[in-house]
């Protein structure tokens, strides 16, 4: 069982809502809902969790070890909306945040999040993006991958996170997941006639995403 499964299962048979959880445990309703969607809780987290509902870590996530001994090093931000020269950090700004030990995050590079451009997925200030570029993916763009995508136009850049989507007429689209009207447009891939000065990449694929929380 997965561990947002675990979660949700002692979360119903005590009668609670994600709501209820979250207040005892200090945190939103939306991180509630994002553990049981999938989202990884970090570890302090999961001791406090473990505690709340009486059961040992081991028990909580089901002898399954979270080994958070990697880092990836947070190298820039992606923020809609924002033009700059680049989207990457100065060296001196330039950080490791812990991340589990896996396999499929070698090679990887961290983004922060910044803005709402995609903030029904990703909050803003707490969200770090683990990705890898496309060129070492090891299998083709699929509908729904989250990317990273790079808006290059007279001589800056703009770099967001936004889903993936296949048009009827095959054409891939840039999807945003937000609730600020300003970034609720999705953007073609390939650009129309009528913008031929503004360009669009996809740059990286987002392979984890890790919420801290203060």
């Amino acid at each position: 069982m997965r561990i947002g499964q675990r979660i949700h299962s002692l979360r119903t048979a005590r009668g609670l809502t994600q709501k209820e959880l979250a207040d005892a445990l200090d945190t939103s309703g939306a991180n509630i809902s994002r553990w049981e969607a999938g989202s990884q809780p970090r570890p302090e987290t999961l001791r406090k969790i473990a505690e709340f509902f009486e059961k040992s870590i081991d028990g909580l996530i089901g002898n399954h070890h979270v080994d958070m001994d990697s880092h990836v090093r947070v190298v820039g931000y992606v923020e809609a909306g924002v033009w700059a020269e680049t989207f990457e950090f100065l060296p001196d700004d330039v950080y490791e945040a812990p991340i589990p030990n896996k396999p499929k995050f070698e090679g990887s590079f961290g983004l922060e999040v910044r803005g709402r451009s995609m903030d029904q997925e990703y909050p803003p200030g707490h969200t770090v993006l683990v990705c890898k570029r496309l060129i070492d993916m090891p299998r083709e763009l699929q509908p729904q991958d989250h990317v990273i995508a790079v808006r290059h136009r007279a001589g800056k850049m703009e770099a967001t996170v936004k889903e993936l989507r296949i048009g009827e007429d095959g054409r891939p689209w840039l999807w945003p997941k937000s609730t600020d009207p300003r970034h609720q447009q999705p953007i073609p891939v390939e650009p129309d006639d009528s913008d031929e000065e503004t360009t669009t990449e996809v740059h990286a694929v987002v392979i984890g995403a890790f919420i801290e929380r203060l």
